[in-house]
C-alpha cells in the first residue's frame, strides 16, 4: 500500500560549507513552499492566411528563474545557523516514514538544494505590551536551480545476451535529449542508447548495445570490432554531427598496439581499427577509465604501460600525442576533464598523477599526491579546484586546490580495508556519485551512493553475486548502469540502479 508523506515526518538539514563538508540538522522548523520553475515558453505566431487567425510557427524559451523558500523556526539564546552563514550553502529536505529526524540517511525521499543563500530574515514577536508570545525568525531563502530529487534506490539484474562477452569492462550511454518537432531527429530520452565494452573470446561478441532505456542488450551485428581475440576496454559515446551519435571502443591488440574503432550507426557498420600511440606501444586504454570524451573535438586516452597520453579533435579518426614517457612512465589509469574542457588529470599505478590547466596542450607532475603509493584506478575533476581519485587500496581522496594538497574520505563503507579496489565513480554535478568497488577477498562489487558531495555513502544492497565491478555510468541523481564480472552463470553482470 502507498504511504502518504506528511509534514510532521520532514526534517531539515544544512551543509553550511557546500557539498563534501559536514552536514547539520536543523532542528524545530518549519519550511514553506518550495518553489521550482522550469523556466517559460514564449509563442512565436503570425497571422494566417486569412488575416484574422494566428498560426504558431515556434517558440522561445526563457532560464529557470531562481528557486525560491522560506525557513521558520523559533528564536533562541544563540544564533542560529541560518543567521551564522554567509557563503552559498546547501539545504537537504528529508521526508522519511518512521524512525528519527536527526538520522541523515533515514530517507525515503528528499529535495536537495544547492547554492543557496539568505535573502532576507523577518523577526516576529520581538517583544509585546502584554501578551507572551513565541519569538521567530523567518529566512527568505534563494537558490540556483535544478533542485535534485533523490530517493530510496535498488539494484535490478539486466539478463546478458547469449554470445555476449563473458566480462563486461566498460558502459556508455547518452546523456543528451531529444524531442520530436525540434527538427533533429526522433525522440531520444538519456540512457535510451548505450554500448557495453567486454572481453574477447571464441564465438562471443565484444560489444552489447542497447535501444531501449538499458531493458533489454543484444550482441551489436559487428561482433568483434577490434578484432579477433582482443578485449575491448573502454568505450565513450557522444552527439555526432546534426541527428547522429559516435560510439568509440578500445583496447591493445596482440602487438601490443593501442587501437580504438568507431561507429556512427550502432554498429551495424564500424570504421576500419585506427591506431593509437606509436608502433607496438601498448598505448590504448588499459580499462574504462583510462579514454575519456567530452565531445567529437576532445577525446583522450592515457597509455596502459608508458602512460603516454593521446588526443583527437576529430571523433577519433586521427591521434596526435600530447604527453610522452618523459613526463611520467607508469601504467596509465584513469584521466577526466572538466566541463570546460581545459583541466584535466591523469592517474597512474604507484601513485603517480599527472596535471593539465590549458586542454593538455601541456602536462606536469601534480604538486602532491596522495601518501601511500596506491594505483590511483578512477578519477574524476569537478572544477579548475576541485577533484576525486578512487585507489586499489580503499582509499577515496579528494583535492580543492588542482592537486596542492590531498585530503582521505574516511568513514565511507569501504575505508580501511586494505586492497580493496575503487574501480570507478561517475558523479551528477557536485552533489551526486555514484561509486563501484571492489572488495578484497571473494571478490564482490558494491555500488556506493552519496548526494551530499562525498562527506557520507550509502552501500547499496546487491541483486544476486557478482564477481567485481568494473564501471558505472550515471544518468541522473537516481539512475545509472554498472557492469562487471560474470556471476554465477558465463556472461558479464548488468546492473541496472533505479528508486525503488
Amino acid at each position: 500500500m502507498r504511504q502518504a508523506l506528511t509534514a510532521q515526518y520532514g526534517a531539515i538539514w544544512i551543509q553550511p560549507s557546500g557539498p563534501n563538508n559536514p552536514v547539520y540538522y536543523l532542528d524545530c522548523k518549519d519550511m514553506g513552499d518550495l518553489s521550482i520553475s522550469d523556466g517559460a515558453r514564449t509563442l512565436l505566431q503570425c497571422f494566417d492566411a486569412s488575416g484574422v487567425g494566428w498560426e504558431t510557427v515556434g517558440s522561445t524559451v526563457s532560464p529557470p528563474d531562481p528557486v525560491a523558500f522560506d525557513i521558520t523556526g523559533l528564536m533562541f539564546e544563540s544564533l542560529d545557523w541560518l543567521e551564522n552563514v554567509e557563503c552559498p550553502f546547501t539545504i537537504y529536505v528529508m521526508k522519511r516514514t518512521c524512525g528519527r529526524a536527526d538520522i541523515f540517511t533515514n530517507y525515503v525521499r528528499g529535495f536537495v538544494i544547492s547554492n543557496v543563500h539568505r535573502a532576507s530574515r523577518t523577526y516576529s514577536g520581538l517583544a509585546a505590551r502584554m501578551t507572551d508570545a513565541e519569538s521567530t525568525m523567518a529566512v527568505a531563502l534563494e537558490a540556483y536551480p535544478p533542485v535534485l530529487q533523490v530517493q530510496e534506490l535498488e539494484i535490478i539484474s539486466k539478463t546478458a545476451p547469449v554470445g555476449a562477452a563473458l566480462a563486461f569492462n566498460d558502459i556508455a550511454l547518452n546523456l543528451d535529449r531529444r524531442c520530436l518537432g525540434e527538427g533533429c531527429g526522433d525522440e531520444l530520452d538519456p540512457g535510451e542508447h548505450g554500448w557495453i565494452a567486454g572481453q574477447a573470446a571464441a564465438g562471443v561478441a565484444q560489444v552489447v548495445q542497447s535501444i531501449n532505456d538499458g531493458d533489454t542488450w543484444t550482441q551489436i551485428v559487428a561482433a568483434n570490432i577490434l578484432g579477433a581475440a582482443v578485449h575491448a576496454t573502454s568505450v565513450v559515446r557522444f552527439p555526432y554531427g546534426r541527428t547522429g551519435e559516435r560510439y568509440i571502443v578500445g583496447g591493445n591488440d596482440a602487438g601490443p598496439q593501442g587501437i580504438i574503432a568507431y561507429s556512427d550507426d550502432n554498429g551495424a557498420t564500424v570504421s576500419a581499427v585506427v591506431n593509437v600511440g606509436g608502433a607496438a606501444t601498448a598505448e590504448g586504454p588499459g580499462k574504462g577509465t583510462a579514454m575519456f570524451a567530452l565531445d567529437e573535438k576532445h577525446i583522450w586516452i592515457v597509455g596502459s604501460v608508458l602512460g603516454q597520453i593521446n588526443f583527437s579533435d576529430d571523433g577519433g579518426e586521427t591521434w596526435t600525442q600530447q604527453m610522452d614517457a618523459t613526463v611520467m612512465a607508469a601504467a596509465g589509469q584513469a584521466i577526466h576533464f572538466e566541463s570546460t574542457g581545459q583541466y584535466g588529470m591523469a592517474t597512474y599505478a604507484a601513485g603517480a598523477i599527472a596535471v593539465t590547466s590549458d586542454g593538455g596542450a601541456s602536462w606536469a607532475v601534480a604538486p602532491a599526491v596522495p601518501a601511500g603509493g596506491d594505483d590511483f584506478l578512477c578519477v574524476t575533476i569537478l572544477d579548475e579546484n576541485r577533484a576525486w581519485i578512487g585507489t586499489d587500496e580503499s582509499n577515496l581522496f579528494y583535492t580543492r586546490d588542482m592537486a596542492a594538497t590531498w585530503t582521505q574520505r574516511t568513514g565511507w563503507p569501504g575505508s580501511g580495508v586494505a586492497t580493496g579496489h575503487i574501480q570507478d565513480m561517475s558523479w551528477v554535478g557536485d552533489q551526486v556519485c555514484f561509486l563501484a568497488y571492489n572488495t578484497p577477498a571473494a571478490i564482490v562489487g558494491y555500488v556506493h551512493y552519496t548526494f551530499d558531495g562525498g562527506t557520507s555513502w550509502e552501500r547499496l544492497t546487491n541483486p544476486g553475486v557478482n564477481n567485481g565491478l568494473n564501471a558505472i555510468f550515471a544518468l541522473s541523481e537516481t539512475h545509472a548502469f554498472a557492469v562487471g564480472e560474470p556471476d554465477a552463470g558465463p556472461l558479464g553482470v548488468i546492473l541496472e540502479i533505479q528508486p525503488s
